[in-house]
């Protein structure tokens, strides 16, 4: 993890890891193991809101606050990682100078347009102005193939999750159209609408906690009963790969 953080971080991606331990025993670990990325406590419910059904769990995060990837730690390699690149800054936000503050917390808080604003001044005054410019816009044409790509392929999910997420942000910029067209696209397609609800139900089903047998056959149950329909699409795999992972769990439990 901390190899895969320290190789990758500057280009805009961040690992964090989520622990169920209290404070104590997670800061002597972290300490011991020279941990150098980003945790967060449990304790409110966020395993359960992100589908985690274990711990320890990981996250990777894009440039934009969206989460790309989650699984075992163990599991997080670099070739996952180079699959995400695509639309992370070119310039890390740490390497902004000072009069880039505008821009920089225009960017953080999603509101794109305004960024490349700021940009926009930053960038008549100097080469940096341009680099910041530039990885603004990166990022915002990366989401959007990633955007199209993931409607393509079915993970309808994926599209509408960051359509929504770009939608107040992009106002007057050329991608506000593309993003309102998705959106639309999803609301008034009868089979888009019914994947993204069984999309939402498995997220819901990969958020059950898994300690006995019985909550593993009772998850099987319902994701076979989520995969009637959906064999062969997108969220079908998304089904049958999760169908095997609880199964796998369930014969390490007693």
């Amino acid at each position: 993890m901390n190899e895969l953080q320290d190789k990758f971080g500057s280009k805009g991606l961040t690992v964090l890891g989520v622990t169920g331990e209290g404070k104590g025993p997670t800061e002597k670990w972290i300490d011991e193991k020279d941990a150098r990325y980003a945790y967060t406590y449990d304790k409110a419910g966020l395993g359960k809101e992100l589908g985690v059904s274990g711990i320890p769990a990981a996250f990777l995060v894009d440039a934009t606050g969206t989460i790309v990837w989650q699984g075992h730690p163990a599991s997080l390699t670099e070739a996952i990682i180079e699959q995400n690149l695509e639309g992370v800054l070119s310039l890390p936000l740490y390497e902004w100078p000072k009069e880039a503050s505008k821009a920089k917390r225009a960017f953080i808080d999603g509101k794109f347009s305004q960024a490349l604003d700021e940009a926009n001044d930053l960038a008549e005054a100097n080469d940096v102005g341009k680099q910041i410019k530039a990885s603004i816009q990166g990022v915002i044409t990366g989401r959007m193939a990633k955007m199209e790509a993931a409607l393509n392929s079915g993970d309808i999910l994926g599209a509408y999750t960051i359509a929504d997420g770009f939608a107040k942000g992009l106002k007057g910029l050329p991608e506000e159209e593309l993003v309102k067209a998705t959106l639309k696209k999803i609301a008034s397609d009868k089979q888009s609408k019914a994947w993204l609800k069984d999309q939402k139900d498995l997220v819901e089903l990969k958020g059950v906690e898994l300690r006995r047998q019985k909550d593993c056959d009772e998850v099987i149950k319902d994701l076979e009963k989520l995969l009637k329909g959906n064999e062969g699409s997108f969220v079908g795999n998304q089904i049958e790969a999760y169908i095997k992972d609880v199964k796998k769990l369930r014969s390490k439990l007693n």
